[in-house]
């Protein structure tokens, strides 16, 4: 015989309320050779409605960091995906992504791909060995990314 147990809290999107709720379910059986087996079982439910804060119901915005790694200048990276570390990453609106150049190698952080151009959307200009770029993206959508300078070194942003 086993038991589980759940409690935790539903928000629904877009609201100002949250649902906190306690289940506890429970089920026996008794089985006898050539028998139907019996089942009982017990539910309870206990709920409250709360308002929060908005402020306590949006995530904390949190910054993400990518790293553009040592031998990127040199075609090969794009092979195995990782001329950016990591290459290709899920945020959410608000959420800031901080790329730091670890290679001895100059590079950019540009918006758009090799075939269309930058987008306008960001680009760092020159960023140089050991130095950082930093970008909040605040709107939801898909940010395709790569470095002007090495075309082959190829990124995307994700928006929730």
């Amino acid at each position: 015989m086993g038991s589980w147990e759940f409690s935790g809290n539903a928000l629904a999107v877009h609201t100002m309320h949250t649902n906190q709720f306690t289940v506890s379910y429970s089920v026996s059986a008794t089985a006898t050779a050539g028998e139907t087996v019996e089942l009982e079982e017990e539910i309870m439910m206990e709920g409250k409605e709360t308002m929060m804060e908005e402020e306590t119901m949006m995530a904390e915005p949190t910054t993400i960091h990518v790293e553009i790694p040592v031998g990127t200048s040199v075609p090969g990276c794009e092979e195995t995906n990782s001329c950016f570390s990591p290459a290709d990453i899920t945020i959410n609106a608000g959420d800031t992504v901080h790329w730091m150049n670890v290679d001895t190698a100059a590079h950019t952080v540009t918006g758009g791909s090799p075939a269309d151009g930058p987008s306008g959307v960001f680009d760092s200009s020159l960023v140089m060995a050991a130095a950082t770029y930093e970008f909040t993206f605040d709107e939801a959508g898909g940010y395709d990314y790569f470095c002007m300078v090495h075309p082959w070194m190829l990124g995307s942003v994700t928006v929730n």
